[in-house]
């Protein structure tokens, strides 16, 4: 038996209550989450209530108008993004799984209570919903091209920048263009009608001239969109570029003035919703075409090589040279430490400690490369051009295959580099997957991307004069997203710590093993992070002992720079630590010593140390801690980053901001011991500005 209309509509009026009330569930539900679990249950019970004795449910059906609860659908977005955004950040894994049924449900819950006061304001529903509908086309393209189209072209156009998918932000960012293209239209729809055509026409003059800015005047601009000369055109470049704006959207205005006139009652065609139409899919296309000719990259980063971490702890029965480098730990650190705690330098009485030191560079990307792959200062070359020199220079392949010639096994761990391909061939638990892997996702902050990409977009489509008030100091697209790397070795000093386990190999080789891991640097506090690392120190001495192998062992236990403060001028990053035992040393305690150590002795001490140094020229692989004692004097150089006023603002791999960011080395040559360096500026004498090509550290 058919169910008619009129019978429909009176099942649905009599149990319009559950209706109501599931919804009010779902809200309630989620609520208590953030509220107290009674307070929650309390709130359920009062709300079933007054549904239950006012007949809210009835009469909202009574009421119920279908171009009307479309408009309330429009304005509910807004409230219900607020409060998606603002109060539900850490819901349940098994809500989140069911995000878009429930989302649609709030919707309707929001929708809801928006309909049912607008039905007794509100009496032309048709015309109303007319009128926001017409809105609602002109502000969801321009939200279109400011929150999907934009971000898309500079997310593609710079794929090689950003570490993260395509499908992680791209469904939230349509969502959040529609959110703020109701909210616009709301405010466009209640604009009063004698006004209305002409706000809308400048509207789409403000659009087009949007589009003509982006495409057309930002000569100065990369697609990133932020360097210096775009921030300080000239007057002229701003008053012509303001004047083009205004003269397109008086154009627009004063063809709607023209249309009103001319158009026949009869024949009144809305070319200006046409003309938002025809803007719509002009971006909807253009993004179409970006996703459809983008790289494979888009849709998640990709590794062709990858770091087995199997061999972590992994020693030889015969011949080691363990390398761990501790990030950021200061040679200063030292003496007070030993001063306070000389129990924690027992266990290190074979050891040398190098008291004057000096890095060659201020950060571990150029460090690590500079200490194990013996790369030559070169200010001119960009990223990847300067790890293809650093890595297969003639000095470094001979390194690692001389290496590999005498039976060692080179492993290194956690090694800050922009790919693996550098590495590959020269440490041997670094190995090529047949074809790339996707990396898992660790995390991505989609604020952070929303905060960082509608700047950028705005930046772009915004003339000159209004470029200067977007703010993008400390922006940085690789904070944004992490990638699980199941394969890397413990990085954090207590992981490491924990799991320090030295075993002997399965095999007759000798090893190298380098190990980079947190040391003093950020976020372990520097107390914390010295202690931890004087304990690793300490566990690593005494299990090679405990193996037996700790007399015929090479150890070294590094920094790749000193400790980081910006208010230090020029002892930013230049004195590390240095200390090292070498095959059957033997001393009552730790000698601290004031020979003069240099980070580019490192690749020749090593060499040294293995023998391989015999099948090259002298010094081929440079100078061994052995070449000097206390009596040396030694001229050294230290690059610091700096930002320098005096040259031009660079591009920055992975980067936004070009307005504060490292645009030049500063080298200092010094002869003499390190306490040189403490308190020279960039500017005093011995130093000298290198511009940078690329940011890359």
């Amino acid at each position: 038996m058919l169910i008619t209309k009129e019978k429909a509509l009176q099942l649905i009026r009599k149990y319009s209550f559950l209706i109501l009330d599931f919804l009010l569930l779902v809200f309630i539900f989620q609520i208590s989450y953030s509220l107290h679990k009674s307070v929650a249950f309390v709130l359920m019970l009062i709300l079933f209530e007054i549904v239950s004795k006012t007949g809210l449910s009835t009469r909202i059906v009574d009421r119920f108008n279908a171009p009307l609860f479309f408009v309330s659908m429009c304005f509910a977005t807004f409230p219900l993004y607020l409060f998606y955004n603002y109060f539900f950040k850490d819901l349940p894994d098994f809500i989140t799984r069911f995000a878009a049924p429930i989302l649609f449900l709030d919707c309707v819950f929001f929708a809801i209570l928006i309909f049912f006061p607008l039905s007794y304001v509100i009496k032309d529903s048709k015309g109303v919903a007319k009128k926001y509908f017409k809105s609602l086309i002109g502000t969801l393209a321009l939200s279109f091209m400011v929150n999907i189209y934009l971000p898309l072209d500079s997310f593609i156009g710079n794929i090689d920048n950003f570490e993260f998918p395509i499908q992680r932000f791209i469904g939230w960012q349509l969502l959040f263009c529609v959110v703020i293209a109701c909210f616009a239209a709301t405010l466009l729809f209640l604009i009063p009608d004698k006004i209305y055509t002409y706000v809308y026409a400048a509207f789409l003059g403000l659009g087009i001239a949007a589009y003509v800015q982006y495409n057309f005047l930002n000569s100065e601009l990369t697609l990133l969109g932020v360097s210096n000369d775009a921030l300080s055109v000239s007057t002229k470049t701003k008053v012509i570029n303001i004047l083009i704006w205004v003269a397109i959207v008086a154009a627009c205005v004063a063809l709607a003035v023209v249309l009103k006139k001319v158009q026949k009652k009869e024949d009144k065609k809305n070319y200006f919703t046409i003309g938002f139409i025809l803007y719509f899919a002009l971006h909807l296309v253009s993004s179409i075409l970006l996703i459809a000719f983008a790289p494979q990259q888009i849709y998640g980063v990709t590794s062709e090589y990858f770091v087995d971490s199997t061999d972590c702890y992994t020693v030889s029965k015969h011949n080691n040279v363990i390398v761990i480098v501790f990030d950021c730990f200061d040679n200063s650190y030292i003496e007070p430490y030993y001063q306070e705690n000389p129990a924690a330098f027992e266990g290190l009485k074979d050891f040398t400690l190098y008291t004057d030191t000096c890095s060659v560079y201020d950060s571990t990307v150029t460090s690590m490369s500079q200490m194990f792959g013996g790369a030559e200062f070169d200010n001119t070359l960009g990223k990847f051009d300067w790890f293809e020199a650093s890595w297969n220079s003639e000095k470094t392949l001979k390194f690692y295959e001389l290496l590999h010639q005498n039976n060692y096994e080179c492993n290194g761990f956690n090694f800050e580099m922009p790919e693996k391909q550098y590495i590959y061939g020269k440490f041997d638990n670094v190995h090529k997957n047949e074809k790339p892997e996707l990396l898992e996702l660790d995390w991505f902050e989609y604020e952070r991307f929303q905060r960082d990409f509608g700047k950028l977009a705005l930046f772009r489509c915004l003339p000159y004069c209004f470029k200067e008030f977007i703010e993008f100091d400390g922006l940085s697209f690789r904070e944004i997203a992490t990638y699980k790397l199941s394969s890397d070795s413990y990085y954090m000093n207590s992981d490491y710590l924990a799991h320090l386990d030295l075993h002997f190999a399965d095999n007759d080789k000798n090893y190298l093993m380098i190990n980079h891991i947190n040391g003093t640097h950020k976020p372990c506090t520097l107390e914390e992070g010295i202690v931890s690392s004087f304990d690793i120190m300490n566990k690593i001495v005494q299990q090679l002992k405990d193996l037996g192998v700790y007399d015929s062992s090479t150890i070294i236990f590094t920094s790749d720079h000193g400790y980081h403060n910006e208010e230090a001028e020029f002892d930013w990053g230049a004195t590390p630590l240095f200390m090292i035992k070498a095959p059957n040393d033997q001393h009552d305690s730790i000698v601290f010593t004031k020979t003069p150590e240099y980070h580019e002795d490192i690749m020749g001490t090593i060499a040294y140390l293995t023998g391989i140094d015999q099948y090259v020229e002298p010094g081929y692989f440079g100078n061994t801690i052995y070449d000097f004692d206390e009596n040396s004097v030694r001229t050294r150089i230290f690059y610091d980053r700096i930002y320098d006023e005096g040259l031009p603002a660079i591009y920055s791999t992975g980067r936004l901001s070009y307005t504060t960011i490292y645009n030049a080395y500063c080298k200092y040559e010094f002869t003499g011991p390190s306490d040189i360096l403490y308190g020279k500026a960039p500017g005093s004498e011995g130093t000298e500005s290198l511009p940078m090509t690329e940011y890359f550290g």
